[in-house]
């Protein structure tokens, strides 16, 4: 690994000096005229283009030079197409967002269908602006291009699989948008979780209602025996105990997102400040690809989603924006009430035939499979495609805000050209699935921020937290709420706005939109840390120290309201009195180095384990503790009414809870308690889209690393419950963008710009992400001009080409 790296690094240094005095051309047949590149050294690429249909060519050639493979698994994953691929083997390592252990491809496959999103992109390219289906069908002319030319030359993983891409359409770029919509929406899946504990526990209320975390609005509604049996029937007594279908798909806290943006009033320069880090699954290649865009009505920098155009984040000339999930309650799970037959549901006093839809599924090596997917009004029937984890005999229909058609191109390509606020809140109304929370600045020094997206109208609040009965359809969606109705604000009187995944009444007006809001820990944080910076002057340095900040608020607070009253009456003796007396002193850091965040971890996840595992089993406790991971509240419903799930008071359970996590770090770290580092336990390492193929692994993969941070800290380092210490989500990416002077902007990558782990840019920006810092996000001409010059020609072209750099500025 050592190895690698030294070598990674000379041929990171050398490049540049070895390619300086070359200019590379390369034919495109699609172009009408020459397109100019600059790359970086970290392979990032700026591409100059005369006009707006051949910017997107070569951004769709550039992309798949460099992302190819990412962008085919991410529109086959998406379009339920991976069988015919692979093979119907089984699906370990292609998805994160459902159980894959035991099944086959072809399965998974059928899932996604069922889920639609293939219907949803062709829905929406119906939709878009005559600018923006050209950009997309030029982004595909681009990437089909590079797919003609390289058919000798594919990505490794082709030659592995002995396998070609197919050609590119517009619709992939909307499907891949949508299948980042729905790898972010979570609440579909905490339903169907609680779903199944709450059929388990139908007679337990009590238990259930404690289970709620206290941050949010929830409620069970009607608990009555009569109403949970009704709903939850008892289990025909030959029904085998279900294998949980939505794996841990919690894969830590935090996912969502920091993004603040500060006023000039605030700043060194008396510009704005504008902060981002995407909070996503850890991989490699990265989910963004990092792009400069110049041509026509754009002048673009960002970070983009490979296999669409334009970008996701960044700024142009003139405005800057980042987002931060939503975290809107987007979704619901419907019990349905079937006829004798099984093909007709119950609405209201009359029974109606499903919405029937044949989905072929093309397997390798085998025959293709004949599947039907059935829907109700309300949306698909999710029990046809997922076994478990709610009982085998229900059947449940899932109404997602996903099942509509894609807009989110259109908000993409018009935020792109934005110049002004009210640019940016146009382009707002076609950003739809997910919701996001967006912050905005521009050189006018003005800032503000939206919720913007599809948020369901329900009659029904508090937001009752399990699945609903379909029958009566008392729980129908009434509609969405208005654009004009979602939180906005422009130039908040603080002079600053901060967006964590948290309820926006905290940072924006009042609103009716129900959610599962983030705790509020990271944003009075990150308030707290910019008001002590605010009368010094705000700049790029003190908001990178930000970003960077690994203090966990939450674990201060539960010490101090928890533990130090209970220790106050303590009995214990030795070295885990010793434990106890460093939780106490901690300073709420969970720095690599900590030893206090090794021992706080371990023992809540001991706590969590010695009371909710034996009243709940196994099978239950799993769902509970991903449940709890996603909702951000992993121990507080323990104390809300003392021995409702143990017999022990909460005293012996604290003691007993801090006795275990003393003997399982010595197990684990060993004996001596001074080299507990957090480090030692929190480990990550960056799997690929590859690392599922035998052998291959160790070429594809980097780490194990030692990292800081949890789920709550400004720097995310977060772990799943029940993959304890495992570092899974954290900042995919982070920009500073400073409007003063665009060149004084930095961004970075977790990972690097290519796909390929032969170059040097698979990783190259790694270990500087693994120490908090960034780059420059060059975007002036005159920081271009020392960059690697290279050139996209038509065929025909006969002329020398000029470099735009030398023709303006």
């Amino acid at each position: 690994m050592r190895q690698r790296r030294e070598d990674n690094v000379l041929r990171q240094w050398l490049r540049p000096w070895l390619k300086r005095s070359t200019t590379h051309h390369t034919t495109l047949e699609s172009l009408g005229a020459p397109v100019e590149l600059r790359t970086d050294q970290r392979g990032v690429c700026h591409i100059l283009a005369k006009n707006e249909e051949d910017l997107f060519r070569a951004q769709g050639y550039i992309t798949a030079r460099d992302r190819l493979f990412q962008m085919d698994m991410l529109r086959r994953t998406a379009g339920g197409r991976l069988a015919e691929f692979y093979g119907d083997v089984p699906g370990v390592g292609l998805d994160n967002s459902i159980d894959v252990r035991g099944r086959g491809l072809a399965s998974i496959d059928y899932l996604m269908r069922v889920f639609g999103l293939q219907q949803a992109a062709q829905q929406g390219l119906s939709w878009l602006s005559p600018q923006t289906h050209r950009a997309l069908l030029s982004y595909a002319e681009g990437v089909n291009e590079y797919i003609e030319q390289t058919q000798d030359e594919l990505p490794l993983a082709y030659k592995i699989l002995n396998a070609s891409p197919e050609e590119w359409h517009p619709t992939d770029s909307l499907l891949i948008l949508r299948y980042v919509a729905f790898q972010l929406s979570f609440p579909w899946k905490l339903l169907l979780n609680f779903g199944a504990i709450c059929a388990q526990l139908k007679d337990h209320p009590r238990k259930l209602n404690s289970m709620l975390p206290p941050h949010l609005d929830l409620t069970l509604g009607d608990t009555s025996p009569e109403s949970m049996h009704q709903l939850f029937p008892d289990a025909p007594q030959d029904e085998h105990e279900t294998i949980p279908a939505t794996k841990q798909l919690y894969e830590g806290t935090g996912q969502g997102s920091c993004a603040w943006v500060v006023s000039g009033k605030w700043t060194q320069h008396k510009k704005p400040l504008l902060c981002n880090d995407p909070h996503l699954l850890l991989r490699l290649p990265c989910t963004f690809y990092q792009i400069r865009l110049h041509g026509g009505q754009y002048d673009v920098i960002g970070q983009s989603i490979p296999g669409t155009p334009a970008i996701y984040v960044g700024h142009n000339d003139q405005i800057a924006w980042g987002a931060s999930l939503g975290r809107v309650d987007d979704a619901d799970i419907f019990v349905e009430e079937l006829d004798r037959t099984g093909e007709r549901y119950r609405h209201k006093d009359r029974y109606i035939p499903f919405i029937r839809r044949e989905e072929l599924i093309k397997v390798r090596g085998e025959t293709t499979k004949h599947r039907w997917v059935r829907s109700t009004s309300r949306g698909p029937l999710l029990s046809d495609a997922l076994r478990g984890p709610l009982p085998q005999h229900m059947t449940y229909s899932l109404s997602w805000v996903g099942h509509e058609g894609v807009r989110e191109a259109e908000a993409m390509m018009r935020l792109a050209r934005a110049n002004h606020w009210d640019d940016f809140l146009d382009a707002m109304k076609y950003a739809r699935v997910p919701a996001l929370g967006y912050v905005y600045a521009d050189k006018q020094g003005h800032i503000g921020g939206i919720l913007a997206g599809r948020c369901p109208k329900r009659t029904h609040s508090p937001r009752i937290f399990r699945p609903l009965p379909a029958a009566q359809g008392e729980y129908d969606w009434c509609g969405d709420i208005p654009f004009d109705e979602l939180p906005k604000t422009l130039d908040p009187e603080e002079g600053f706005l901060i967006l964590t995944g948290q309820q926006p009444s905290r940072s924006l007006p009042e609103h009716t939109i129900q959610g599962f809001w983030a705790p509020p820990h990271r944003y009075k944080r990150i308030k707290e840390m910019l008001k002590r910076q605010l009368n010094k002057g705000a700049d790029g340095k003190s908001m990178g120290r930000l970003q960077r900040d690994q203090y966990s608020l939450w674990g201060k607070e539960f010490i101090d309201r928890e533990l130090n009253h209970y220790a106050q009456r303590a009995q214990l003796a030795g070295p885990v009195k010793k434990s106890l007396q460093n939780l106490l002193e901690w300073n709420g850091r969970v720095g690599p180095e900590s030893l206090a965040a090794t021992f706080f971890t371990m023992f809540q996840l001991q706590l969590m384990e010695l009371t909710y595992r034996p009243a709940l089993g196994e099978h239950l406790y799993r769902q509970w503790i991903d449940i709890a991971t996603e909702l951000e509240a992993p121990v507080e419903p323990l104390f809300r009414e003392e021995k409702l799930w143990s017999d022990l008071s909460k005293g012996v359970l604290l003691h007993h809870a801090l006795t275990q996590a003393h003997k399982e770090l010595q197990k684990r770290l060993g004996a001596d308690p001074q080299t507990w580092q957090w480090n030692r336990l929190h480990r990550l390492t960056l799997h690929s889209l590859f690392f599922w193929a035998g052998g291959l692994q160790d070429n594809f993969t980097r780490g194990p690393y030692g990292t800081g941070g949890n789920g709550f800290s400004i720097n995310t380092g977060s772990h799943s419950w029940s993959r304890p210490f495992e570092h899974r989500v954290g900042s995919a990416a982070r920009h500073i963008i400073e409007l003063a002077d665009w060149d004084q902007s930095r961004w970075i990558l977790c990972g690097g710009q290519k796909e390929d782990p032969e170059s040097v840019h698979y990783d190259d920006q790694l270990e500087m992400w693994l120490s908090g810092g960034e780059f420059p996000m060059s975007f002036s001409f005159a920081a271009l001009r020392n960059m690697q010059e290279s050139w996209l020609t038509p065929r025909h072209h006969r002329q020398e080409v000029r470099s735009n750099l030398k023709e303006t500025h």
